[in-house]
């Protein structure tokens, strides 16, 4: 038994519903590449993003530049201190607080902007004195520590330095006060002076956060 032959007219009609198809097709693909063409271009024209922090595991909160140069780190609280020098001298400072567990934690990890964002540094608080030593893993930039007490008198301070990606955890120096210690205060290295956290000093912790620049 034979299959049965089309007959020529139905030919013709089967290969014009061919050529229909195609030809939306064909305009559907040419569409296709003229949005994306319109849409890269407007991309490669417009100026590039940075993390204003230079944070890679901690997002950064937006901030209309309109309102201050102060760029606050997600999940950080702000505060302002005033540091009494030995001699007298006082001097107000505009820092992040970490004061939970996984702000403490986090601290300024992954950070690679050496003006933080427009604070002075890093205030790291406790709800009681404890012993122990910071570390730098991830840690990028090389910072300053100074310890102080419950009274915010000073303890310690040292300069700490980032420890490489290559290095295990026991290699990683650790940087501990002198003695116990309920505030920790971190710049970037060598501005403790400039602060006036030196021996002698001492720290308060004011109410309020941080005035815009």
């Amino acid at each position: 038994m034979t299959e049965p032959i089309s007959s020529p007219t139905s030919s013709r009609d089967g290969r014009g519903q061919v050529f229909l198809v195609v030809g939306v097709v064909l305009i559907l693909v040419a569409i296709g590449v003229l949005i994306y063409v319109f849409t890269r271009g407007g991309d490669e024209g417009a100026a590039p993003t940075n993390d204003p922090v230079g944070l890679t595991t901690a997002p950064v909160a937006a901030t209309d530049a309109s309102d201050g140069d102060l760029i606050p780190l997600d999940d950080f609280g702000e505060a302002v201190v005033t540091i009494t020098g030995p001699d007298g001298d006082t001097c107000t400072a505009c820092l992040l607080l970490a004061d939970a567990d996984a702000t403490r934690q986090q601290g300024l990890m992954e950070v690679t902007d050496p003006d933080l964002g427009g604070f002075d540094g890093m205030l790291f608080r406790y709800d009681a004195p404890v012993d122990g030593a910071f570390w730098m893993r991830n840690t990028r930039l090389p910072l300053s520590i100074a310890y102080l007490d419950d009274d915010g008198s000073f303890v310690s301070s040292t300069d700490m330095e980032p420890c490489p990606d290559s290095s295990s955890d026991a290699d990683c120096p650790r940087y501990p006060a002198d003695g116990p210690f309920t505030y920790a205060v971190e710049v970037p290295q060598g501005g403790l002076e400039e602060f006036l956290l030196v021996p002698g000093s001492t720290l308060k912790v004011d109410p309020g956060t941080c005035p815009l620049r």
